[in-house]
This record gives C-alpha cells, structure tokens and sequence, in this order.
C-alpha cells in the first residue's frame, strides 16, 4: 500500500514535533533516547519517500544508519585521554572572552557549566574527527543530551566525573592547580577550570565574561572552599 502524500506530510510533521519536544523539554531515560533516535531516523526516511527513486535513496540511508550503529559498538579500543585533554584545554583557552549568559553554551554565550561541558563537547567532537573514533562523538552527543548544573558536576554527573578532594581555597594551593580539572564551590554554586598550575578560567557572573586569571588574584571565588572533580575516562 503506497502512502498518500498528506498522510506522510502529517508523518514527519508529527516526528519533528516529538524531536523538538524531546530536545526542550527532556525526560532522560533510555526509552526517550531510543524515542528521539526512532523519530529521527524516521523523519529522514519521510523525507527521502518524495525524492524521486526513493526506494535508492532509503537503501543508502538505512545503509549509513546502520553502518554508524555498528561502528559506535565496535568501537571499544582505547581512547587517548592525553591527546584528548590537550584538545579539552585548547577549547578553553579559546573561550576566554566570551560574554556570560545564564544557562548558555555557545561563543554567544556561556555560563560556569556550559564553559567546561561545551570544551568536553567540542574536544570529543574534534577527537571523534582526528582519530576517526565514532566512540567519542556518541559521547559527545550524550553529553548534549544530559545537561548539568555545577551542582550535578559536584554529583558526580551520572559516572560522567570523579570527584576528589576538598580545598580550603584555590588561593591556598596556588602553584598546584591540576590542569583540566573543575573546582566546584561549597553547595555547587559556581565551576571553574584550571588550565596550568598557576591559571585558571572561569566565566565569571560578576565580571560578566569568562576570563583567564593568573593566581594570586583577588577575586571571591578564589578565596572560598571547593571540590577539586575532573571528567573520569571513557569507558
């Protein structure tokens, strides 16, 4: 039976509607992402069903689908966490000076916790591209998906960080910061980054930009007491 043209224009009307509200308004479970990949691959066959020789069309799309699934599972082999972390750094160094937006993860603007999981993002992206390693964009992806506060880095974010010490202040151990490592602040009120022993960057909301600060420095957020977290290895 060959579907009418308005039936399968309601179709992937009704699959973009679902994919937009999957994105803003999630409910993260595995059920929704498998929900949102479903509805995404279907819009794409919806589509391809008006291009002239469709029935070529779907084979070579089913085909790239299906070759992507089957590269992400088999890709298990190690993930080069040093080459990733100086590809994390460099993002952050490039951010410096970007304006600060509540909620926001873009060169537009960003907050404390976009500034860190915007670099994670970006870095895995360009790892993925390097190295050819599909493993690291699915991650990427994921971590798109599964927003966080500070408050749910401090957390643990879903196995995604560890978390360490206790610090009385990053003023305190001026000289040791560990690089690529998130310092959060008592009750998980704001995230900053080191980047080298003595630097740290931070899109401050006071000063309302992210900056890049030379420790000693006087500022509040280096003088109160934090959790030193980092981003735990790929599994």
């Amino acid at each position: 039976m060959t579907l009418s043209r308005g039936f399968r224009v309601i179709c992937a009307i009704g699959c973009l509607a679902t994919i937009v509200v999957l994105i803003y308004y999630p409910v993260v479970t595995k059920t929704t992402l498998v929900l949102l990949a479903c509805n995404s691959v279907g819009v794409i066959f919806l589509l391809i069903s008006f291009l002239p020789r469709a029935g070529l069309w779907y084979i070579i799309c089913a085909s790239s689908v299906a070759l992507m699934g089957l590269l992400c599972f088999v890709d298990r082999g190690p993930i080069d966490e040093a080459a990733l972390d100086r590809l994390y750094l460099e993002e952050l160094r490039r951010s410096n000076g970007i304006a600060y937006i509540w909620g926001g993860e873009r060169t537009t603007g960003i907050d404390c916790s976009g500034l860190p999981r915007r670099a994670r993002m970006c870095s895995l992206f360009s790892y993925s591209v390097r190295h050819a390693r599909p493993r690291a964009l699915a991650e990427a992806l994921l971590l798109a998906w599964y927003d966080a506060s500070a408050r749910e880095m401090l957390a643990g974010y879903g196995g995604r960080m560890e978390v360490h010490e206790s610090i009385s202040s990053l003023q305190s151990i001026c000289g040791h910061l560990t690089p690529g490592s998130l310092y959060v602040t008592k009750g998980g009120v704001h995230v900053m980054v080191g980047l080298s022993p003595e630097d740290i960057i931070q899109a401050d909301p006071h000063r309302h930009r992210v900056y890049i600060d030379h420790l000693p420095y006087d500022n509040s957020w280096y003088q109160t007491h934090v959790v030193r977290v980092s981003w735990a290895k790929l599994p």
